[in-house]
């Protein structure tokens, strides 16, 4: 489900973008599977897209973020047993001509967990990660499992990013 942006329209301007950095990856994930939440939420009158679009506006005010001068595009599927939603905005700020500001340090970490922890309680959803961090596969861990299937390689920066956009485009083609 494509929930903001164009992926063509989106692609186009971002690769026109001067910084090397040119994108912002954010994952939205919860625990439910899609028709969990999406009846979860009807308890509340509100829809994915709802929910969608109020964690964006926590995360990016209008007042800080004017939405005409963002590219973003979000696209949301359930191609594991909890639903999630992923974000890349463009770094840039067509509004200023300028690298897009997102905070990212030890403080700004913490709104983001308390986000988390509101619009759970909010709605009655449960923590994709619990606060004690149970079930998280930490990068070492990971980095082990891959390198013991022989498929670990370490990736430039850029190899990341040209995945998880092709990633993002064979989900938005698949529906």
């Amino acid at each position: 489900d494509i929930l903001q942006g164009n992926a063509d329209l989106f692609t186009q301007i971002a690769e026109q973008n001067p910084y090397k950095t040119k994108t912002f990856n954010i994952l939205i994930s919860f625990a439910e599977s899609k028709e969990e939440l999406e009846c979860k939420l009807a308890l509340h009158g509100k829809t994915i897209r709802d929910l969608y679009e109020e964690i964006f506006s926590y995360l990016f005010p209008p007042e800080l973020y004017p939405p005409e001068f963002l590219n973003v595009l979000a696209v949301g599927h359930s191609d594991t047993d909890n639903y999630h939603i992923h974000l890349t905005v463009e770094n840039m700020d067509h509004e200023r001509g300028r690298s897009l500001y997102i905070p990212k340090n030890r403080q700004e970490l913490k709104f983001y967990r308390a986000l988390e922890e509101f619009i759970s309680a909010k709605y009655g959803l449960e923590y994709s990660v619990s606060p004690q961090n149970k079930g998280k596969v930490g990068t070492e861990k990971i980095k082990q499992i891959l390198e013991e299937r022989g498929t670990y390689r370490s990736k430039t920066r850029d190899e990341v990013k040209e995945e998880i956009t092709n990633f993002l485009l064979t989900l938005i083609a698949s529906g």
